[in-house]
């Protein structure tokens, strides 16, 4: 008599595509979640519209979204320890940030070109009180709420200021062109030449008899984040001779405030800085702060030796170096862009405390090395990496403070710059052409090293649109403790599958999600832009097409979105459960040339009521098996145990006679069991199965009954 002898996957750690498979893996695993508390598989999730009762689908900016168009971007900026979100998104030509107090996306700038389709997700990047937003196709910007939405970087060096010089005789001061400095200036000794008596306003020039007086001046800009704008260039200059004239019966010299006319400053600014030379100099030194940028007339009373500390260099900051960049980064208190597309291989660097400010020095070059153009730039530790098409460059502060970037690796880069996500788990990972890696290190910094964590879904990845990864993203979801990839596949440009790597390590898929871009806010919600737009043409569609506009959220309501209706009217309804899938790994029991005999298949599951699933079963390696009924079958089985009373669910449907009540029926916790599912078919070196289902699932893992028989593999066919 043949023993009965059984093989168990008592937990599922993922999936894994290839040979050999490791014991607890699957092949495939599509739409499930990894439940951390029960080490098990989940469905319970699915996705609809941010704003609650809002209306999706009309037409002309009435509802909650202005526009009609996909959405291009989005982020969630939090401050206040979460007290306020700023919830940023792009659509078509404009910036928006949602007003979940009225339920409106409040557009914030317009104007802005759409990404083209070899573009990369716009960048963003908070630092301070600022949100930095690069794109390729416009100015960079940063937001700090409200209107406070201004460039980055000054695009040009202040204008000189305009000056008046004084009247050669005092006594002729028509136009203004003499000012006393003040009223101190009358108060005469009884003999000879006076000193000026004010320490606020002693006066400007030689107090000598016939002394030549000459002054240059300068000025630069202040914005609210205590950036300097590039030095003007000097003035007219301001010349007099010291003229000797009587007042009050006394002897005196001439002492004058200089009248200067400031330039305004571009939006943004919030003070204006003076520089002067000392008479007869040509280096400048700083005279006084404007605090505002109207005031257009000031008037500078300052002896020589009350001046500042000299001026700023001309190369200290310079216009802003970079045209359009497509990446930032916040480093070291310091601000680091790209080149963008006109010069993809190099590196900007913000003066220290000031992103708008550049000094001419300022950056790298890494042309010269192999690698391929910038792709992103993301601090990570004591580190920026600057990740590259083919290569990964770091850059570090040396033991002087000076910046230096290093080769970190070669033949591994990122393909783009929104997979880049920093996990707790695994490190810092990305997107790299042949798999997702990860970058993991200690709290310093250093001792790098790069891990592939995408071994067991590389055949997916293979199958990426190497033009369409450009607007691949992902998101570290905490919520769930995953990394969810999403990008193009089969030579699409539009997201169209998801690779997710799980807290335990393991990959799963996720599968028809309209996901253009997303993101995560405070309270770990993950809220993503739908990649449709308005389909206002939807009563032309066919019943059962999904529409969608704006922003949607993941949630546990298990719809798909919305969809057509299939009544006259083709109204919207909530879209049906997503569907989910799970294949199992092949299973030879150890020696795959001896012929088993498979019995029963055992499915480890949490109850959940009323919910079937199908479970079609295979044999000898083929998915796609002749459908005989001694090759493969089909069963459809209820998540319920079998020797007990069938839990109560909550359903519309009264007549059912399980069907909860409310007030009156005791609430279920789910219960874990053990579904057996007779196997019928003929004998088999190996066996698997496959698992699907729009039904609530809650699975662990699961086990096979068989007796090994004494038949071997025939021999190979000649």
């Amino acid at each position: 008599m043949q023993s009965k002898q059984k093989g168990e996957i008592s937990q599922i750690t993922g999936m894994y595509q290839g040979f050999p498979e490791p014991p607890n893996s699957c092949q495939i695993i599509t739409n499930f979640f990894y439940d951390d508390k029960t080490k098990g598989w989940k469905n319970f999730f699915g996705y609809e519209k941010y704003f609650t009762g809002e209306n999706l689908y009309r037409i002309g900016g009435i509802g909650p979204y202005p526009l009609n168009g996909p959405i291009h971007s989005i982020f969630n900026w939090a401050s206040h320890n979460g007290a306020k979100q700023h919830l940023l998104f792009e659509q078509e030509n404009s910036l928006f940030e949602v007003n979940g107090s009225v339920k409106k996306a409040e557009e914030i700038i317009q104007g802005r070109d759409a990404p083209q389709s070899a573009d990369p997700l716009t960048c963003y990047e908070t630092m301070g009180n600022y949100v930095i937003i690069a794109s390729a196709n416009n100015d960079i910007i940063k937001y700090r709420g409200g209107n406070t939405i201004t460039n980055v970087g000054w695009r040009e060096a202040a204008a000189p200021p305009g000056v008046r010089s004084p009247a050669s005789n005092p006594n002729d001061r028509a136009g203004g062109y003499f000012l006393f400095s003040t009223e101190d200036y009358i108060k005469c000794q009884s003999t000879g030449l006076v000193s000026v008596t004010s320490k606020n306003y002693p006066g400007v020039g030689d107090k000598t008899k016939d002394a030549t007086n000459k002054y240059f001046y300068r000025c630069t800009f202040i914005n609210e984040n205590g950036s300097e704008s590039p030095i003007s260039q000097l003035s007219d200059s301001v010349t007099w001779t010291t003229t000797e004239f009587p007042k009050d019966g006394v002897n005196t010299t001439s002492r004058t405030g200089i009248i200067l006319s400031l330039p305004m400053g571009p939006a943004g600014t919030v003070a204006r800085k003076v520089y002067r030379t000392r008479n007869d100099g040509n280096t400048c030194f700083f005279a006084f702060t404007v605090y505002d940028n109207c005031t257009e007339i000031v008037t500078d009373y300052l002896e020589d030796d009350q001046l500042g500390a000299e001026a700023p260099n001309p190369t200290d900051s310079i216009p802003f170096p970079s045209s359009n960049p497509r990446y930032a980064a916040g480093f070291h208190n310091r601000l680091f862009i790209d080149g963008g597309k006109n010069e993809p291989s190099k590196i900007y660097y913000s003066n220290a405390l000031q992103m708008d400010s550049y000094a001419a020095a300022n950056y790298f070059d890494i042309g010269g090395r192999d690698g391929g153009d910038i792709t992103g730039l993301f601090s990570y530790y004591n580190n920026l990496f600057v990740f590259r098409e083919r290569a990964i460059d770091v850059i570090r502060q040396d033991q002087a403070g000076q910046f230096i970037i290093t080769p970190f690796i070669q033949g591994i880069g990122c393909v783009a710059h929104s997979t880049i996500a920093n996990t707790p788990q695994h490190g810092l990972v990305f997107l790299a052409e042949d798999g997702i890696y990860a970058i993991q290190g200690n709290y310093a910094g250093s001792e790098l090293k790069l891990n592939k964590l995408s071994k067991g879904a590389d055949y997916m990845i293979e199958q990426f649109s190497r033009s369409g990864t450009k607007k691949a993203w992902a998101v570290y979801w905490p919520e769930k403790k995953e990394y969810w990839l999403n990008a193009p596949d089969y030579g699409d440009n539009q997201i169209n599958i998801g690779i997710v790597v799980h807290e335990n390590g393991g990959l799963s898929v996720r599968d028809k999600w309209p996901m253009a871009c997303g993101t995560i806010d405070y309270d770990g919600n993950l809220i993503f832009g739908h990649q449709y737009g308005n389909a206002y043409q939807y009563n032309d569609l066919p019943a059962g097409e999904e529409v969608g506009n704006g922003l949607m959220v993941v949630s546990s309501t298990r719809q798909a979105g919305y969809k057509v209706d299939d009544a006259l009217d083709k109204s919207i309804v909530d879209g049906d459960p997503i569907q989910t899938f799970f294949r199992s790994k092949w299973h030879d029991f150890g020696y795959g040339a001896l012929k088993k005999q498979i019995h029963y298949l055992y499915l480890y599951a949490y109850t959940t009521g009323q919910q079937s699933i199908d479970i079609t079963y295979y044999r000898d390696g083929d998915w796609h098996i002749e459908a005989a009924a001694t090759n493969t079958q089909t069963e459809t089985v209820l998540m319920e145990r079998a020797d007990h009373s069938d839990q109560p669910n909550y359903t519309t449907d009264i007549k059912n006679e399980y069907a909860a009540v409310w007030g009156s029926t005791s609430a279920q916790e789910p219960i874990l069991t053990e579904i057996r599912i007779p196997v019928a078919m003929k004998q088999c070196s190996t066996f698997g199965f496959e698992i699907s289902t729009e039904s609530k699932l809650h699975f662990i893992g699961y086990s096979i009954e068989y007796s090994a028989t004494g038949a071997q593999t025939v021999k190979g066919k000649s």
